[in-house]
């Protein structure tokens, strides 16, 4: 229960701005109880194409 594999997608849909553009990512996540960490690889899609982009993330579940 302590790793899992994540996938998801954020975008951005600006009014009357540049394109659209939507960005998916997978990831692995570490949970230990309300904390947990995130390792995982992101490509933009929609705008200027961007490089696969790696990134790290710590949260805190306030709803435990």
């Amino acid at each position: 229960a302590w790793l899992r594999i994540v996938a998801q997608a954020s975008g951005n849909f600006p009014f009357g701005g540049p394109p659209a553009t939507v960005a998916p990512v997978l990831a692995v996540r570490f949970v230990q109880g309300a904390f947990g960490a995130d390792l995982g690889l992101s490509q933009t899609y929609g705008g200027p194409l961007r490089p696969v982009t790696g990134f790290a993330r710590v949260s805190w579940r306030l709803d435990r």
